[in-house]
């Protein structure tokens, strides 16, 4: 039987439970059964609810761990809907949290990833220097490499550097294809590039270019790999 707090629906019996349960917690248990209880309605595809549940979680203050983590998951889930909001979820994190304790430690990355979206000089410069903040912080896991280079290629892509984006895309695909231990782990393997995404990647480490802004578009908005 499931965790009460890792239901993968959310009927209006579902959320009573749930907050009948979370109620009995102890106070410094209550925003990691928010946090958690989010993750497995966002794989569900209840938004809406879930980034209601990684508020809470922010709000409730304590751990400083499971605060930060509900913040990066909140932005995440922000990066395409809300982007202003999502920026500035990361950068109170990484002002709060430099070592990204408790994090993918990807914060860095995501903000390079809505700035390469901005694409004005400035946002550009700064993109690269936290992709460089983000090297000098070491990578253990082949998903860090992955999206690492996947926003470089965008980087360097929006900035018309086409030999730099080529060598990131490939480093990109590189990094996807690595074998790993982990790899039915979620978040800690590249598996099944979403087909829009590999055939960006692919078009880029060629030539240095994509197909056109729909192709653009088309890769941002899926997600890095199925399922």
């Amino acid at each position: 039987m499931a965790d009460w707090f890792r239901s993968t629906t959310w009927t209006t019996e579902d959320a009573e439970q749930f907050e009948l349960r979370l109620g009995r917690a102890r106070p410094h248990n209550r925003a990691q059964y928010l946090r958690i209880q989010g993750v497995h309605l966002e794989r569900e595809g209840l938004r809406a609810p879930a980034r209601e549940l990684w508020r809470r979680a922010i709000a409730q203050g304590e751990p400083d761990s499971e605060r930060w983590a509900a913040m990066e998951h909140l932005a995440g889930s922000l990066h395409e809907d809300d982007p202003e909001e999502a920026e500035r979820l990361l950068r109170t994190l990484l002002a709060e949290n430099p070592p990204l304790q408790g994090t993918s430690q990807l914060a860095h990355v995501e903000l390079a990833d809505l700035l390469a979206q901005r694409g004005t000089r400035a946002a550009l410069r700064e993109a690269r220097s936290l992709l460089r903040a983000s090297e000098s912080m070491g990578s253990s896991v082949p998903i860090q490499d992955f999206r690492r280079e996947l926003v470089r290629a965008r980087v360097h892509h929006a900035g018309g550097q086409r030999r730099r984006a080529a060598q990131a895309a490939r480093s990109a695909l590189a990094a996807a294809g690595r074998e790993t231990p982990a790899a039915s782990a979620p978040g800690l393997a590249v598996q099944d590039l979403a087909p829009e995404l590999e055939t960006w990647l692919r078009s880029v480490a060629e030539t240095g270019r994509s197909a056109g802004p729909a192709a653009d578009e088309r890769a941002r908005g899926v997600r890095w790999r199925r399922g």
